[in-house]
């Protein structure tokens, strides 16, 4: 005899589907700061503008050079030109720079944040379509002397955030009370995914970036090495952004990029280092460069890189840097 559920129980008009707050209501109640608040969502906009770009264009050669020689992608030169207009428009920010533009940009004069920004992080691999990402650091304008930031270190941010483009657009937030994540849904909206997410201090899974400096670092080579023996999960995209939201997402996890002779560091600190740090240190992680923690390292020009290590603190302290 087959056993049927009254029909009550399988008349879908009985469920009642709880709605996701928006990240308006949310941002309303655990940003402080109205203008951080202000710009947290513009910078949401900013990204659900990108990720519509992304998910319609082809991705060609734009046939120009960034000022360091890297060959730009029209994703780029679209994304970098979208924050900047956005930034501009908000009158909220005095300058901001970029790592396709990484001079200070005065944008409104009295604007109350500096912005640095990565707009489009693994660009590299966007054409292979795997998960891309933006980076957002926020200062405080205080931080200026005579037009410049140097002299300022992650620490001083007010704010940060990173976007996901992947199978579907995520942005990681620090808001006052911790890390939240919002997903961008089909009507265009931005709805809360989680709240306050934490980092445990023992990592399950690993990214071991930059494996060429491996053949030149013995103990960078034992490391990895030892997770293997340990089992713990090899997840690496090739992607940070991705690599370090899936931390936030699985709740622990060491992302690592160390440096060597031959391998020399590539992670510019004002545009990606420190900016998602400052999250990872948040959601109670930690982060070390061989100079200290990745928020303490001083600017001494904007396209300062470093070598970086960043995730669950047991496993931090215990990489060799």
């Amino acid at each position: 005899q087959v056993c049927q559920l009254p029909a009550r129980h399988l008349d879908p008009s009985q469920a009642v589907m709880a709605q996701p707050r928006s990240a308006a209501e949310v941002l309303a109640e655990r940003v402080a700061d109205p203008e951080l608040r202000r710009l947290y969502e513009v910078l949401l906009k900013t990204s659900a503008q990108i990720s519509s770009f992304l998910s319609t264009a082809l991705v060609t050669d734009a046939g120009t050079k960034n000022i360091f020689g890297d060959e730009q992608l029209n994703v780029d030169v679209i994304a970098d030109k979208a924050i900047f207009d956005n930034l501009r428009e908000s009158q909220l920010v005095a300058s901001a720079a970029s790592e396709e533009v990484p001079e200070l940009q005065q944008l409104t004069e009295g604007g109350k944040f500096v912005v640095c920004f990565d707009p489009l992080d693994g660009s590299s691999i966007v054409d292979c379509n795997f998960a891309v990402g933006s980076i957002f650091g926020i200062w405080p304008s205080t931080c200026l002397k005579g037009g410049s930031m140097l002299g300022s270190c992650g620490r001083d941010q007010v704010g940060s955030c990173m976007t996901v483009y992947g199978s579907r657009t995520t942005c990681v937030l620090a808001l006052d009370d911790g890390i939240y994540d919002f997903s961008l849904v089909g009507d265009g909206r931005w709805v809360i995914a989680r709240e306050k997410m934490a980092i445990a201090d023992k990592a399950k899974i690993f990214s071991p970036a930059n494996l060429r400096a491996a053949q030149d670092l013995p103990a960078y080579d034992a490391k990895i090495r030892e997770w293997m023996s340990n089992r713990l999960t090899l997840r690496y995209t090739g992607g940070m952004v991705p690599d370090i939201y899936q931390c936030f997402v699985k709740g622990h996890g060491i992302f690592a990029n160390p440096a060597s002779e031959t391998a020399k560091a590539k992670l510019r600190v004002a545009f990606e280092v420190a900016p998602l740090a400052f999250l990872v240190h948040k959601a109670g992680g930690d982060s070390k460069t061989g100079r200290g923690s990745a928020l303490d390292l001083v600017l001494d020009q904007m396209d300062m890189r470093t070598q970086v290590c960043m995730g669950s603190k047991l496993d931090v302290e215990a990489f060799p840097m």
